[in-house]
Parts: C-alpha cells; sequence; structure tokens
C-alpha cells in the first residue's frame, strides 16, 4: 500500500540526531503524498479539508455533514497505521 515508505524515511546517515530530525521533518509530507494518493485527491483538496470542520446539517439539526467520507477516512487511517509501522521498524531495527 505504501511503497518505498521506509526508503523516503530512512537515510544512510551516520549521525543519529540528523537521521531522526530527518524522519520527523518527513512524516507530514509523506502522510500527505499518501493520502493524496489513495483519496484521489489533488494537494489544495487535502489542505482545504484538513482546515474545513464537520458542520451540522441545516434541514436536520440532529445531523452532522462530514467533510471525508467513511470510505476516506478507512483510507486515512489505513495509512496512518503503515506509517506507525513503518516508523516503528525503524526505530527499533536501530
Amino acid at each position: 500500500m505504501l511503497p518505498d515508505l521506509l526508503d523516503k524515511i530512512i537515510a544512510d546517515k551516520p549521525n543519529t540526531v540528523s537521521d531522526l530530525y530527518f524522519l520527523m521533518t518527513s512524516i507530514p509530507a509523506i502522510f500527505r503524498d499518501h493520502v493524496c494518493n489513495e483519496c484521489d485527491w489533488s494537494i489544495p483538496t487535502f489542505y482545504r479539508k484538513v482546515r474545513t470542520n464537520d458542520r451540522i446539517d441545516p434541514t436536520n439539526p440532529k445531523k452532522v455533514i462530514s467533510v471525508i467520507s467513511n470510505a476516506e477516512r478507512e483510507k486515512i487511517r489505513g495509512i496512518t497505521e503503515k506509517i506507525h509501522e513503518a516508523i516503528g521498524t525503524y526505530l527499533y531495527a536501530k
């Protein structure tokens, strides 16, 4: 699902601080790129969905209109889990 994720995260640097800094600063871009790819969103759409909140349906106050669909939510959760696993694999392999 996330090809080359570890290749993007892991850099062959002898300096541990530099290596970890690269890892931590790369995560947001990796997350964004994979969400855009999986959900077929452009980068502007990604950031619009990040900024927009769910809202109450004006015709039915008991109903909430979500910014993302249930399918998109599940894809994003899956991406998050894969990134989390990749980071854990990287950190515990050191």
